[in-house]
């Protein structure tokens, strides 16, 4: 099955329930992961809406995609910025990095992190 475009990606998803739409989407890219129009569509995805953005988060995640992961724990969505922060490691290379990234984050994300950091060590 080729890849499909976003519209034809948008008809093709389930309507029953959020979790068969995830599963729709994740079987999806990890079976054209190799090819170079997926990050194309996935940007477009995430683009669409703060719903089908959260849809190309679990499509990163699926992907183990760290870069899409950052980019989108950036987006204007308050549940889209949570759900890719909470899939980002810790652990990082780059110490400076990350607390700039914290020292950006709204004080209730900021707070959340905290207590991941404490909850995981």
């Amino acid at each position: 099955m080729p890849l499909p475009s976003l519209p034809a990606l948008n008809r093709s998803l389930p309507v029953t329930s959020h979790s068969s739409r995830v599963h729709h989407v994740v079987e999806l890219v990890r079976a054209h992961a190799d090819d170079p129009r997926l990050p194309v569509l996935l940007n477009a995805l995430a683009g669409k809406s703060s719903y089908h953005a959260l849809l190309a988060v679990e499509a990163a995640r699926a992907l183990d995609d760290r870069s899409r992961l950052k980019e989108l724990a950036k987006h204007p969505s308050r549940r889209v910025r949570l759900r890719a922060a909470a899939l980002l490691p810790l652990r990082t290379t780059d110490p400076t990095a990350f607390a700039t990234d914290y020292a950006t984050r709204p004080v209730a994300e900021r707070r959340r992190l905290r207590r991941r950091i404490i909850d995981e060590g």
